[in-house]
């Protein structure tokens, strides 16, 4: 039976706090690995990537089976109807959660999977409900780390994130691109990816502010909200870090 590796709070009922189905009740499996090591420089001040712990700096892990995550999922659902696949970063571990999937959407829920763009697999996507693409900028690239010049290679593939959008229309699933930002400065580097990505719709574009605490959220939306309505596209709140702040497993 084939497995995959949880982060420490591996699977959990909450509220979805972003995207186009914030406040939707949700249950959360969050699997341990990324490719990047995110860490933004805002106003001179690093923000750690606020799953860190799913990601790079990774502690506690278990290894579940399909059945027994199955399983987890059935006990506490609380009646959503919604997962969400995320992590660290979810297509790394491809085949056995295409499994995974396979079953989810035999017993009748709805699939998410967040992603930072980077990896593709077909199968798998064919599963999805909601493509959630966070392609990641250049101001999340860590500062004087030996991982930042690999990060800044990664973290941006365009013709992945093509097949990504295209995959999504072929099949008439949902997809967003969220966005995270530090401030008015980004904007020049998403309108640079979107111009290589013409299939995109501005209705899809998410803008969110950085931040794992209210103050940083509410200061960052304050300098980006005026630009984000000019251009037509969507803002992004993190609920969860209003109502929980940055509480794993919330």
């Amino acid at each position: 039976m084939e497995r995959l590796t949880l982060a420490a709070d591996s699977i959990f009922t909450t509220i979805q706090g972003e995207g186009k189905l914030t406040g939707v009740t949700s249950v959360f499996v969050r699997l341990a690995g990324c490719n990047l090591h995110c860490t933004w420089n805002y106003n001179n001040r690093a923000i750690e990537c606020d799953t860190a712990y799913a990601a790079y700096n990774i502690t506690t892990t278990q290894q579940l089976t399909i059945t027994q995550i199955i399983q987890k999922i059935k006990e506490i659902r609380k009646g959503a109807k919604h997962i969400v696949i995320t992590g660290g970063e979810p297509l790394l571990q491809a085949t056995p959660l295409t499994e995974l999937c396979r079953v989810l959407k035999s017993e009748g829920f709805h699939i998410t999977i967040e992603t930072n763009g980077t990896l593709y697999n077909d199968e798998l996507m064919s599963y999805i409900d909601l493509y959630s693409i966070s392609p990641k900028l250049k101001s999340s690239t860590p500062q004087n780390n030996n991982f930042a010049t690999l990060h800044n290679q990664k973290r941006v593939n365009i013709n992945t994130l093509g097949e990504l959008i295209e995959s999504a229309t072929k099949r008439n699933k949902d997809i967003q691109f969220k966005f995270v930002v530090t401030g008015v400065k980004d904007i020049d580097e998403i309108e640079n990816i979107l111009s290589r990505l013409p299939l995109i719709k501005s209705e899809n574009i998410l803008i969110m502010p950085v931040g794992s605490d209210e103050t940083t959220l509410t200061d960052t939306t304050n300098t980006i909200l005026d630009v984000v309505m000019e251009k037509g596209w969507r803002y992004c709140d993190r609920l969860h870090i209003r109502l929980f702040g940055n509480t794993p497993g919330k």
